[in-house]
Parts: C-alpha cells; structure tokens; sequence
C-alpha cells in the first residue's frame, strides 16, 4: 500500500509541479515574466509604526496592519487614507478572501478576524491556539506521510483566502517551525508541517502564505537535501489532496521570508526581510525571476519588506518596517508599477 501511495504521489507532482497546466484547463501554458518600475512611496515615513500586514480588496483599495499603534488603515490606490480606521490589538499579516472579497488579518497573535469592505463591520472567525486544532491526519512534508502528530500552535503568521471559501494560515508550531492550519467553517485543522527543524534557531517562525486562483497554497518549509542536511523551500501544496505537492527547485529566500502576495497568473512576490528583498518566483517554473533589493527611504535606517499585496491591475503593495525596529517603530508602503516582458 505505502509502495502505491509513493507511486500515486509522484505522478501528481509531476502532473502539478512540473505540468501546473494540468490543473485547470485555462491555466496560461507559459509565465509571462512581470517587471516592476519604480517604487513610489506612497505611504510615507511618519504615519505607520512597524506595519507588518497588507492586503488589496477587489476595488484597488489597499489595507495596512499599522501594528504598534494597533490600528489597521485603508487607503486608495493612490496613497490617499480613507476615513475608516479600525482598532485592533496587534493586528499583523492580512489576505483576502477569494469567495467573498473580505478583508482578513491576524489579531493578538491568535485570532482571525473578517472584515467587509462595503461596511466596515469586523467580525471574529476564529481563535486559534494548540488546544483548538485538530491534528488528528497531519502531512509531513519530509515522510511523505499523513498521520496524527501534536502541534503546539503558539501564534499565527501569514493568511490567505482559498476560491473555496476555507481560509488558510501559517503558524509557528513549536519546534517544527512552519504549520499550515486550515480554517474550514471557523473549525481549525493543522493540514501539513515539516518534521525538520532550521538549522538556524533564528529561522524558527511561521513563513509567508499565499493561495492562488486555483487554490493551491504556497508557503515555506524546511526539508532535507537528502545529504544529512536541511534546506528552506519554497513549497506548492494542495489542500484537497496532500499527495499534490511539490517544492520548488531553488530555495531562493532565507527563513526569515514571512509575508508574501501572488497574482492572477501565478506569479508570487515574497518579503524576505532579513536580506531586504522581494523575491520574485514562477509557480510556473518554480525559479526565481527576479530579485530586488528594498531602496533606501529618508527617515529609516534599514527598509526592510514585512509583507506584500497585489492589486487588481498587478501594481505590487509592500508593507515596510526597519530591519531592527528603531525606537521610533517607523514604518511606510511602497508601490510598483507593474508591467510584463515576454
């Protein structure tokens, strides 16, 4: 039987990673390769402190975890705040969700809350700790294996929204680093996690999370290179069916890659704070396309990328804090225009 499941598990990945076509018939045969042009600093220093979350609902607006002053904050696509201002405690990573447009965010470390942008109204979906997550058939991303395992959820990190409606979630979960919880009618269920842990203490966080239009998640695991070693992969899971997977050919990010955004053809843009860098990766090809260094803003002594979002038209959203969070906490947004290369 485990001969069979091996055997079934790799004709999917080779279905899903190496021919990402086969997931939905429309899906474009090529990438197109984005360039970015700028960035302008359209949320200047002086405003935000220490912002660690950004997302773009279905109108262009933008959404920021203004997280030391405990606010989260709307803005056009063009900088220009709006008046809804809405008070949290330590509002952190953001999404959206696909089924509904609503805006979601992490709060306090544990709870997920919703938020309609025609309303304003906020809503609790969930709080999340070890003792509300169901682990009882958990994917081990290094075995190959799905099985019961303990995880102690100690706080949430990046968020998205599936087409389905379930809501998935990163979350730091002991020492085994990185889990992905599911939220599937506010009921909590932890789906896949790696049995490896960094080599690099430091490293041991939830790392970013994105879904994209055909519901397959993306986020960051630490696997073994098979040479008594361990790497940090970006990684492609489905949630449906654990056995499709696939982790991508170039590690391309450190462990300290926390937040990211991906658009409509698949392109996904990761915060990789410690280098200060947007990393730019195919889900296509699963290989880095670009690389580029966040510049230096007046007022901030090391700009650093906490989180990114994508708008409808492609412009890219970043959410910027300072490497080591000067005393002042400053914090701002940058844009980049975006267009495409063939």
């Amino acid at each position: 039987m485990h001969h069979n499941q091996n055997i079934y598990k790799w004709l999917c990945v080779l279905l899903v990673g190496i021919f990402p076509s086969c997931r939905d018939k429309s899906t474009p045969p090529t990438a197109i390769e984005p360039y970015l042009t700028g960035p302008t600093l359209i949320v200047p220093v002086g405003l935000l402190k220490s912002p660690r979350g950004i997302a773009v609902d279905p109108s262009g607006d933008f959404w920021v975890a203004d997280t030391k002053n405990d606010l989260i904050r709307r803005f056009t696509s063009s900088g220009t705040q709006r008046d809804s201002v809405i008070g949290f405690t330590l509002p952190t990573c953001m999404g959206i969700e696909q089924s509904t447009g609503n805006v979601l965010a992490v709060v306090n470390n544990t709870t997920i809350v919703r938020i309609n942008p025609s309303t304003h109204d906020a809503t609790i979906i969930t709080t999340v700790s070890g003792t509300t997550v169901d682990t009882s058939s958990v994917y081990d991303v290094n075995s190959g294996e799905s099985q019961p395992h303990a995880l102690a959820v100690h706080s949430l990190g990046d968020i998205d929204g599936a087409p389905n409606g379930d809501i998935f979630v990163s979350a730091l979960a002991g020492s085994v680093d990185n889990a992905v919880i599911q939220i599937h009618s506010g009921s909590a269920k932890a789906i896949a996690f790696s049995s490896l842990a960094p080599s690099n203490p430091a490293d041991i966080d939830a790392k970013f999370l994105a879904v994209d239009t055909y519901g397959m998640i993306y986020t960051a695991f630490v696997l073994s290179t098979g040479q008594s070693s361990a790497a940090i992969r970006v990684y492609a899971l489905s949630a449906s069916n654990p056995f499709l997977n696939e982790p991508f050919p170039e590690p391309a990010i450190s462990g300290g890659a926390l937040g990211a955004g991906i658009d409509a053809s698949g392109i996904l843009f990761i915060a990789d704070q410690p280098l200060q860098q947007i990393v730019i990766v195919s889900t296509i090809s699963g290989r880095t396309i670009d690389v580029l260094t966040i510049p230096q803003i007046q007022g901030m002594t090391q700009p650093t990328p906490r989180d990114i979002a994508v708008g409808p038209d492609g412009s890219v959203y970043v959410a910027v804090g300072d490497l080591f969070d000067s005393a002042e906490l400053l914090g701002a947004v940058l844009k980049y225009s975006r267009g495409t290369v063939e």
